[in-house]
C-alpha cells in the first residue's frame, strides 16, 4: 500500500475524485490550499506565509483601498483562520505598514 499527496486544480477536482473514486482504499477530505501559486510547474508560495501577508496580499488582489475590521474578518475566515483572529491580523499589519488607520475602524491599505 502506498500514500500519495497530490495537488489539483479547482476546476480539475470533481473529475479526479471521480476517476479515483474505484481505486482508493481510504482518503482524508480534499482541503484547500492557500498561499499557493502554479509557476513553471511547480507550486510556489506567494507570500512569507504569515496571517498579516497572506490578508494584506488577498485584499491588494481584490483591490480593496479603504476597508472596515469586518472585511478583514471576512479575508481571514476565507484563508482558513479563526473569526476572532481578525484582531491580530490588524495588529500586525499595522506594525508592518501594510495598512494604515484612517479612524477607528476604518483603514487604507497600502500597496
Amino acid at each position: 500500500m502506498f500514500r500519495i499527496e497530490v495537488f489539483v486544480e479547482d476546476k480539475r477536482l470533481a473529475a479526479f475524485l471521480n476517476a479515483s473514486a474505484g481505486l482508493v482504499h481510504s482518503m482524508t477530505p480534499p482541503q484547500p490550499v492557500v498561499n499557493a501559486q502554479k509557476k513553471n510547474g511547480k507550486l510556489v508560495e506567494q507570500t512569507s506565509g504569515k496571517q498579516s501577508d497572506m490578508v494584506h496580499h488577498e485584499l491588494v488582489s481584490q483591490g480593496l483601498t479603504n476597508i472596515t475590521p469586518k472585511e478583514i474578518q471576512a479575508v481571514v475566515k476565507k484563508l482558513g483562520g479563526g473569526v476572532t483572529s481578525y484582531g491580530y491580523a490588524i495588529k500586525e499589519m499595522l506594525k508592518a505598514k501594510q495598512i494604515k488607520s484612517l479612524s477607528r475602524g476604518h483603514y487604507q491599505v497600502i500597496t
